[in-house]
């Protein structure tokens, strides 16, 4: 596991700023006696303006540092990860807090630093628009997990099953935990059985349909994990994904052996 710290985050600058200019305007607007609205334009105007032009310029720089990031990792060359986190001055100031909390945590988590990840998954939720809110959560419900806080992952777990029933992923992440805590298999094997209905023809679904069969065949339920098992290749026709492979290989291997 890494030991390495977590850079000092100045990710927030902007709305610091903002806030002062926004406190400044409004004093000067209320002190000269500008009517409501003309006072309104002239206090929100320019903070529209300049976060359009900040969304602007980060926008492309946000996409390159994260395909950097993955080249890095891909390369071996962990040691520059959060260097090159510190470097990002700019998109730090002027870049979606979120989009770079969730970068932050992407690093921690793949050096081994699941608690710093957590923290930094913790920071991209709380600014994440509502089509990314489900995606980080998971984030932050693994990360906990590998950080040794089983309670908290599996609480977060639960809130987004309790939000989003039909999303496969959380509900398939919330079967591996409780699994891991205790092997309650039953419990796991409900979960995932509601998760299968939702997930799709794809390497994704076939992984969790993998992981059912799996249960039902430590459940003795041999003919349903055949025939769940038969569902998961079909998904993975063309798909070339070779994790997806290798679990269904391992399934079925498990299966003839159950024979």
């Amino acid at each position: 596991m890494s030991t390495a710290q977590s850079p000092k985050l100045r990710l927030y600058p902007k709305r610091l700023l903002f806030l002062i200019y926004g406190v400044a305007a409004t004093m000067i607007v209320f002190r000269m006696g500008v009517p409501r609205y003309p006072a309104i334009a002239i206090v929100l105007g320019p903070l529209v303006a300049a976060e359009a032009l900040f969304r602007l310029l980060s926008g492309p720089k946000v996409k390159a540092f994260g395909q950097e990031i993955l080249r890095l990792m891909q390369q071996g060359d962990d040691e520059a990860l959060l260097p090159f986190f510190e470097e990002q001055r700019f998109l730090r100031f002027a870049g979606p807090p979120f989009e770079l909390a969730d970068k932050l945590g992407l690093i921690h988590a793949h050096l081994g630093n699941f608690a710093a990840a957590a923290d930094a998954y913790r920071d991209a939720l709380d600014g994440a628009p509502n089509k990314r809110q489900v995606e980080i959560a998971i984030k932050l419900g693994d990360a906990l997990r590998l950080a040794g806080k089983s309670e908290e992952a599996e609480r977060m777990y639960r809130e987004i099953v309790a939000a989003t029933d039909e999303h496969p992923p959380s509900n398939q992440h919330l079967a591996r935990l409780i699994l891991d805590r205790g092997g309650r298999r039953q419990e796991a094997l409900e979960i995932l059985t509601r998760a299968e209905k939702h997930a799709r023809q794809d390497a994704t679904g076939s992984a969790l349909r993998c992981e059912m069969a799996q249960l039902l065949i430590a459940e003795g339920k041999l003919d349903k994990a055949e025939t769940l098992l038969e569902t998961a290749k079909k998904g993975l026709v063309g798909a070339n994904d070779l994790t997806a492979d290798e679990l269904l290989a391992q399934t079925q291997e498990a299966l003839d052996k159950a024979r």
